[in-house]
Parts: C-alpha cells; sequence; structure tokens
C-alpha cells in the first residue's frame, strides 16, 4: 500500500508542476463509466446523464473520446450488435494505462478537495 501511496504523491507532485488546468471532468467520468463495462459512444452518453446527471452533445463527448484514445487511455473496436440490423458500432474499453491515470486523477482531485476543506474550517 505504501508503494501505491509513494506513486500516487509522485504523481501529485509532477501534476503540480506541470502547467494547465486541473484534470477534465468529463474524460474522468468517462473513464470511470467504463471501468465497469465497456460501451459505445451513444451508451455512454446516457449512462453520463443517468450517473452524474451531466447531459452532453456528441459534439462535445467524441472529441473527449478521441483524445482518450490518442492517448491510450481507452481503445476502440467496432462492436456489432445482434439487433434486427445487425448493426456495426464503435465500442470502447479503459486500457491499463487509463485505469493508472483514472486513479491518479482522482488521487489529485481528493488532495485539492482535503485542502480546500481545511482552508474552509
Amino acid at each position: 500500500m505504501s508503494e501505491k501511496l509513494g506513486s500516487h504523491q509522485r504523481a501529485l507532485s509532477a501534476h503540480s508542476r506541470r502547467a494547465g488546468p486541473l484534470p477534465n471532468l468529463l474524460r474522468l467520468q468517462i473513464l470511470s463509466l467504463l471501468c465497469t463495462n465497456n460501451s459505445t459512444g451513444y451508451a455512454l452518453k446516457i449512462k453520463l446523464r443517468e450517473s452524474f446527471n451531466r447531459g452532453i452533445s456528441y459534439g462535445s463527448l467524441y472529441p473527449q473520446l478521441n483524445y482518450l484514445e490518442r492517448e491510450r487511455l481507452v481503445s476502440q473496436d467496432i462492436v456489432t450488435f445482434k439487433s434486427g440490423f445487425g448493426s456495426k458500432r464503435k465500442g470502447y474499453s479503459i486500457t491499463d494505462s487509463g485505469r493508472e491515470y483514472l486513479k491518479t486523477e482522482i488521487y489529485v482531485l481528493e488532495k485539492l478537495v482535503s485542502t480546500m476543506l481545511v482552508i474552509l474550517g
């Protein structure tokens, strides 16, 4: 456990040194949904609304999925559904790197919230 904590502390330190905004929450939400089940973009859009009360457009969702795929945090496969139409769709799954990224970014957010709560009193 202390070894894992050490890697998270190193990641937090690296995160705090890099310039740029906080983690993209939509990306983290997508990755967290993919931890439980592989999914299509359409299904992710529905799950984002149901799980996080976050309604988004496909114009917002697919650029995030493309980014996650470029960064090798998710992978994409063509999935054939056994509907009456035999349609093929892109299915997304989280990679091992995606799981590690998600854990690290959640740790960063937890530390940020913890610090803010201390300041708030």
